[in-house]
């Protein structure tokens, strides 16, 4: 009888789940960051990124970081910043970043002398190293590290090759809600507002198949309609547990635009171009994004074909919107300083 039972204890240890057997590699294969929540301006990275920090066990810098495709680029790949002149190198480039001087002026500094005690070797060691240190410390085991910089969804393969164990959150606006907002806020075209999403509809759609299963893909619309059935589904792809905090805002997350001091999920905040854009506007933006459009769960209203805008008319565009973002930041920061963020701007396109 005891030889049975023997067998019988032996069987079921065998047979039991990998995460009771050995708790320290459980540990070891979770998810620990970067998360990287990415998408077009004005499509919500900010309401998904308030929500993501609900939960105590995850933590993102407040300021947007911006600068790390340009590193990348700028030291390369593989960089050995066990080197201290490297180090140095790359600490005097990322005191020339917004993110930086954001960060300064929020109080948080953070000096050579205490950048060159960590131990850093690579990419990811570096960054993990950032983003821990200009977010509040984890409370648990389980933290999980990430970044709001909605430019990266141009550059998701480029930082996965620098960071393996990356995620990608991108959030999709409607695009014609998307163009509305972009002219509300910052006055821009919402032709080639348009022309940018389908752009970048198209090129996400040519890389995502190498994302894999580390890639999730949500709508605007749906986080509006059914936060928690959305939250859930974000926390099953970065394996936390969920939290009903994870629905509710404590503070506002927009200080811009139609959810503007509004410390909850503001559900009427789509589909506005139906009344504020007219026939031809909504049909001409349609034509725009016709193709990319057509897999999404957005419907078409009036476009029958695809028609993009020409190069000409996309050159004159982006000239009109460079000259309303200089006339919305020296509207809103005074000439001289919003000359000079407008030029900080435009040399951040440049890099990312």
């Amino acid at each position: 009888m005891s030889i049975i039972l023997l067998f019988l204890t032996i069987t079921k240890f065998i047979f039991l789940p990998d995460k009771m057997l050995d708790n320290s590699v459980s540990k070891e294969s979770k998810f620990h960051g970067p998360l990287f929540v990415v998408g077009m301006p004005r499509s919500g990275t900010k309401l998904l990124r308030a929500l993501l920090i609900r939960n105590s066990n995850i933590n993102f810098p407040p300021s947007e970081t911006n600068f790390i495709p340009y590193m990348i680029d700028r030291f390369g790949k593989t960089v050995e910043f066990a080197d201290l002149s490297i180090l140095k190198d790359f600490y005097t480039e990322f005191t020339k970043t917004s993110f930086y001087g954001t960060m300064k002026k929020k109080g948080v500094i953070l000096e050579f002398d205490k950048l060159k005690t960590a131990d850093i070797s690579s990419w990811s060691e570096l960054i993990e190293y950032l983003l821990q240190y200009y977010t509040s410390d984890p409370t648990t085991e389980d933290f999980i590290l990430g970044d709001k910089s909605p430019a990266y969804v141009n550059h998701m393969i480029m930082l996965k090759e620098a960071f393996p164990a990356a995620k990608f959150l991108h959030i999709i606006r409607d695009p014609r809600d998307y163009a509305l907002s972009v002219k509300k806020t910052w006055g821009k075209n919402i032709y080639r507002a348009a022309s940018k999403w389908n752009a970048s509809m198209n090129s996400v759609q040519l890389i995502i198949s190498n994302l894999g299963d580390d890639y999730m893909e949500l709508h605007f619309e749906e986080l509006l309609d059914t936060p928690k059935i959305i939250m859930l589904e974000i926390c099953d792809f970065i394996g936390c547990e969920f939290s009903e905090d994870m629905i509710k805002l404590s503070e506002p997350s927009e200080f811009i635009g139609s959810s503007k001091g509004e410390a909850r999920i503001v559900k009427g905040n789509k589909n506005k171009y139906l009344t504020e854009l007219s026939t031809r506007q909504i049909n001409r933006i349609e034509e725009i994004v016709f193709r990319s459009i057509s897999p999404m769960p957005y419907e078409l209203k009036y476009a029958t074909q695809s028609k993009p805008i020409g190069k000409i008319m996309l050159r004159l565009y982006k000239i009109l919107d460079g000259l309303a973002l200089i006339k919305f930041y020296t509207g809103s920061r005074g000439f001289r300083q919003g000359l000079r963020y407008s030029y900080q701007g435009y040399r951040r396109s440049l890099r990312i």
